[in-house]
C-alpha cells in the first residue's frame, strides 16, 4: 500500500508541475497516447485545421538554453521567430536532436504548442527557426518574452 500511495503522489506531483505555468520556452518529446506524464496540446489551425498533439511532460530544453530571440521573416513575409542558444544549450539541442531522429518534438512557447515538427537530421549549430501562423503583435510579444527570459 505505501509503494501505491507514494507513487499516486509522485504522479500527482507530475501532472502539477506539468499542469504549473511553463517556461517562455519549452522543448518536449512528443508523446503517441495519453498517460498521467502527458498534456494535450493543439497546434495553431492550418487550412482550417486543428491537430492535436499529446506532448510528454519532459522539458528536452528550457529558456535557460537561449542566448536571444529575434524575429525573421519567411520568403511570403510572414514573421518567424529565430532562436540563438547558449553554446551549452546548442550541444544539448543536438543531442537531443540526435536522438530524436524520426521524431516529433513539440515547441511550446509561452504555454502554447506552436509547432511539432519531426527532426529529420541532427541539428548543430546553436540556432533553430519556429514558424507558424505568427501575427507580428505576437512575434514581437513572444521575442520580448523570449529574450527577458534569457539568463544572464
Amino acid at each position: 500500500m505505501k509503494i501505491s500511495l507514494l507513487t499516486t503522489i509522485v504522479l500527482f506531483a507530475a501532472c502539477l508541475a506539468f499542469a504549473a505555468d511553463s517556461s517562455p520556452f519549452e522543448l518536449h518529446p512528443v508523446a503517441n497516447a495519453p498517460t498521467s506524464a502527458t498534456k494535450e496540446y493543439s497546434l495553431p489551425p492550418r487550412n482550417g485545421q486543428v491537430q492535436t498533439v499529446i506532448l510528454d511532460s519532459t522539458i528536452l530544453l528550457d529558456h535557460t538554453a537561449l542566448k536571444s530571440a529575434s524575429i525573421g521573416r519567411e520568403e511570403d513575409g510572414t514573421p518567424n521567430i529565430l532562436i540563438e542558444l547558449t553554446k551549452a544549450g546548442g550541444k544539448q539541442f543536438g543531442d537531443i536532436t540526435t536522438k530524436y531522429i524520426g521524431k516529433r518534438l513539440g515547441i511550446v512557447l509561452s504555454g502554447q504548442l506552436y509547432s511539432a515538427p519531426v527532426v529529420r537530421e541532427a541539428i548543430w549549430g546553436g540556432s533553430l527557426t519556429i514558424t507558424g501562423n505568427f501575427t507580428e503583435a505576437e512575434a514581437a510579444e513572444l521575442v520580448k518574452k523570449l529574450n527577458q527570459s534569457v539568463v544572464k
